[in-house]
């Protein structure tokens, strides 16, 4: 990786900690919240190339789980659901056409594989398959917020001509 490379990362992994920073606590059977970085990811993963995205991803978010003791237990399984989701998302932009309905597409598919590394991720911690369907609502409510969020940023930073980082 080149030094520009480890920079956007860590800018936008910063971006991404913060915004994940500012949330609510909810409690529906186990841990969870409702927060903003779920947009500083959508948002990040337009401009960034697939790689980069996974790493500010992965870093930025699981950073936030290893500072938190009520989420530090999760912090694993953050860095690779959101690395995942960004790597997806930047990748499925990058493929397609800028139109605003590809990225509409793009952040679905983000959201459903957060909502499902989720849930599987609480299967997997709990060993019980139904508490973790209790954490489907908060999560589809934070990634809904962050969709409606980062569509009309997108959409005006790309009329600024900023097209990519990368």
């Amino acid at each position: 990786m080149k030094i520009k490379d480890l920079t956007l990362i860590g800018m936008f992994a910063s971006f991404m900690f913060v915004a994940t920073w500012i949330h609510i606590p909810i409690n529906l059977g186990y841990a969870s919240m409702i927060h903003l970085g779920t947009a500083a990811l959508l948002i990040s993963s337009v401009f960034l190339t697939p790689k980069q995205s996974f790493f500010a991803a992965a870093i930025g978010m699981s950073l936030f789980d290893l500072l938190d003791p009520t989420f530090i237990i999760w912090a694993p399984f953050t860095f690779i659901i959101k690395g995942s989701m960004a790597f997806v998302v930047s990748w499925w932009i990058h493929n397609h056409s800028a139109k605003i309905q590809n990225k509409i597409i793009a952040f679905a598919i983000g959201s459903l594989i957060s909502v499902a590394g989720y849930y599987l991720a609480g299967s997997i911690l709990l060993m019980d398959f139904r508490t973790p369907l209790t954490h489907i609502p908060s999560s589809l409510i934070t990634s809904s917020i962050g969709i409606l969020i980062a569509l009309p940023i997108v959409t005006l930073l790309e009329k600024t001509k900023i097209k990519s980082f990368a």
